[in-house]
């Protein structure tokens, strides 16, 4: 470094540790007066969260100004970067000013280049500018504005009288729009959800995220259907402890007159409440409570809220309340359930089970570990308005002896199985129709089982073998009363069960195959071969799955169940294929049922997705849908059709309507988006 160098940066650092502020300039040469510095070649200029480089500055310590020429690159506070030929940055009040200038939110990706740049720490104006997120050189989409306000203590932009562009074609005037830089939970208006029924009308929907704490959120969602009504749902969630998280979700819709005598509806309003909550160690370190509660009172109540968590409800919805005890030797349950059939215009003659107690003795050896015991006792509440009830008490408890023989290459058990239980119809109804009698029944079985497990290995992979053969034989049994047909009692019939149990696992020790066979066979009924059920699954490779469970009729003649789902994915496709079948009794209708699920990237960029539920027994496709979605990094578009069927609830009984539903979606990230469906509704009956 030469004389000048030495001196300048002398005189240079001088003058500005004279001053109270935390400023620091570096540089290879530069020149100092009274109150004054010029700093040239490679300057760099550090003040509080201000990191400058520039080809020159001035500074004038007595205004407190450092003016800044040539190619300038500005850092704030580690994540916003700017670049610009011109800039005076205020010592006294903090702003930054900059003519023109290229800015930079690294967090979000965000790009604005505009004319005339305003900046304090915390806010930052605009004018005159593009914002984007896509390449600078060729945006697929900019916004032009003429003036932005960036609150970067708040991660917020407001951006006055802005234009849509896609490339160079103006689009959309905006007079006004305002959107988060940070990907992360915050209040505020989300995306709204629009659609177009020939039934409903104009349907939009607006929801309002409130974000107050980090444990708990809400989400308000009021909407309008103009031809059918308006209405208003909200959802709570919450995080209470670390082992547990809930949800409270509750609505309205009420319906316009003309709409509901159209109709024929059965309800004007719709309303329900849905509670969530899944916690351990609730009151104890190994205890533990699930409730998943829906109170309703038409189907309606979910329709309106049509959203695909919702797709696909069952015709009969379940509520589940349910808590656990478990120790070291013991285990305690209390559950109830709830069900409601949305085909029935009147649940009261649905059983429910409200509640049942669950105790159960975990498995003790003794004598050298030959024998062992454990026990199981529920007590089952079966209750419903109008029909039959009942309370049933039931005791379960196996004692067994166990060994090994040939050198462990045989397995022996033997047990004695004691069982009881008890119904109670006169618990709660005691002005039946028809008189029920108390039923029980006592008995003992005996169980002797003879099993082999055999491993082999192989070059590339190994094999497990189980084999066994158990034998039930009826001990003593006692039984009275009138059994209903709700109190499910295990058959006790002489029978013998084989069984074959393998499985394949790979050099890793990755399962690549199980196969499973059983065969029951009853010694004194008229069916003594009982249905052959044979499960297969494997894995060919790690894109690869496939199942099957497939029952064998030895009386019928014929397969009677098959149960087979098979999936492939990788980096180009995901499939998806599950298929339902069973051969009913005489009188009954058979069930037949496909679905069939698809995605494929055509690139980085393009997909392609479909589904379809089809009816072999009814010949026609139920749902099906068929879309489009494009992602790039900074926006993306979703075009799908859909086909659908759901149930309504009509004064005349359960009907259903058929949705055909075009949708649209486009999202700029990270500014969000706008959806769009069109939907034609047909009523048709299926009930």
């Amino acid at each position: 470094m030469n004389r000048n160098v030495w001196l300048g940066s002398f005189l240079l650092c001088s003058q500005i540790m004279a001053a109270p502020l935390p400023l620091h300039i570096y540089t290879l040469e530069a020149d100092a007066t009274a109150g004054h510095v010029t700093a040239r070649k490679r300057v760099v200029v550090e003040y509080k969260d201000y990191y400058i480089q520039a080809d020159r500055a001035q500074y004038d310590q007595k205004k407190g100004l450092i003016r800044l020429f040539g190619h300038i690159v500005i850092l704030a506070d580690g994540r916003y970067s700017s670049w610009t030929h011109s800039a005076l940055l205020d010592l006294r009040t903090d702003k930054l000013y900059s003519t023109p200038f290229f800015f930079n939110e690294s967090s979000s990706r965000v790009w604005i280049a505009g004319t005339k740049l305003d900046a304090k720490k915390q806010r930052v104006e605009l004018h005159n500018s593009f914002i984007s997120s896509c390449d600078v050189e060729c945006p697929d989409w900019r916004f032009f504005f003429k003036k932005a306000v960036l609150d970067q203590q708040k991660h917020w932009i407001d951006l006055y009288h802005m234009k849509l562009y896609a490339k160079d074609t103006p689009l959309f005037y905006f007079p006004y729009i305002g959107f988060s830089t940070l990907k992360k939970r915050q209040t505020g208006l989300l995306r709204p959800k629009m659609g177009i029924s020939d039934n409903e009308g104009l349907i939009y929907i607006q929801p309002f995220f409130y974000a107050p704490d980090n444990w708990w959120d809400m989400e308000l969602d009021p909407q309008i259907r103009t031809k059918r009504g308006y209405g208003f749902f909200g959802t709570f969630r919450f995080i209470d402890s670390p082992t547990s998280y809930g949800s409270l979700t509750t609505g309205l819709f009420k319906e316009r007159s003309s709409y509901m005598e159209d109709k024929r509806l059965k309800n004007d309003k719709h309303y329900g409440v849905e509670f969530f909550y899944k916690r351990r160690r609730l009151l104890f370190d190994r205890d533990g409570v699930y409730v998943d509660s829906k109170n309703y009172n038409d189907i309606d109540y979910f329709n309106l809220q049509k959203s695909e968590d919702i797709e696909g409800l069952q015709s009969i919805v379940t509520s589940r309340y349910n808590y656990f005890y478990n120790q070291e030797r013991d285990y305690f349950g209390l559950y109830a359930k709830y069900f409601k059939d949305n085909r029935k215009e009147d649940n009261s003659d649905t059983l429910q089970l409200l509640p049942a107690l669950h105790y159960h003795r975990y498995t003790r050896t003794f004598f050298n570990n030959h024998f062992s015991y454990d026990a199981d006792m529920r007590i089952n509440h079966f209750y419903r308005k109008r029909g039959l009830n009942a309370l049933e008490y039931q005791l379960s408890m196996p004692v067994r002896f166990h060994t090994m023989l040939f050198n462990d290459f045989f397995g022996f058990s033997i047990s004695e199985k004691l069982f009881a239980n008890y119904a109670d119809y006169n618990f709660v109804n005691k002005h039946l129709n028809k008189h029920w009698d108390n039923s029980h029944i006592y008995r003992n079985t005996h169980e002797i089982s003879l099993y082999s497990d055999l491993v082999k290995g192989y070059e590339n992979f190994f094999h497990t073998l189980h084999l066994d053969a158990t034998l039930n034989i009826p001990s003593f049994e006692k039984k009275g009363g009138d059994k209903a047909p709700f109190i499910n009692i295990e058959d006790n019939s002489k029978k013998l069960t084989l069984s074959l149990k393998e499985y394949f696992y790979d050099s890793q020790g990755e399962e690549i195959l199980y196969h499973r066979l059983i065969q029951p066979i009853f010694y004194e009924a008229d069916r003594k071969w009982q249905d052959l059920e044979n499960e297969l699954g494997f894995r060919i490779d790690p894109n690869w799955l496939f199942n099957t469970d497939i029952f064998y009729s030895h009386q019928r003649g014929k397969i009677t169940s098959i149960v087979t789902t098979a999936g492939y994915k990788d980096e180009r496709y995901d499939l998806f294929l599950s298929h339902f079948y069973k051969n009913r009794l005489k009188g009954e209708e058979d069930s037949n049922f496909l679905r069939f699920q698809a995605s494929k990237d055509l690139s980085k960029t393009y997909k392609l997705f479909a589904t379809i539920d089809y009816d072999f027994v009814q010949d026609k496709t139920r749902n099906w849908s068929i879309g489009w979605r494009m992602k790039r990094p900074c926006w993306s578009y979703e075009v799908t059709f859909k086909k659908e069927t759901l149930p309504l609830l009509t004064t005349q009984g359960s009907n259903s309507y058929q949705n055909n539903t075009l949708y649209f979606r486009v999202e700029l990230y990270p500014l969000g988006g706008i959806s769009h469906s069109i939907r034609k509704t047909q009523e048709r009956r299926i009930f």
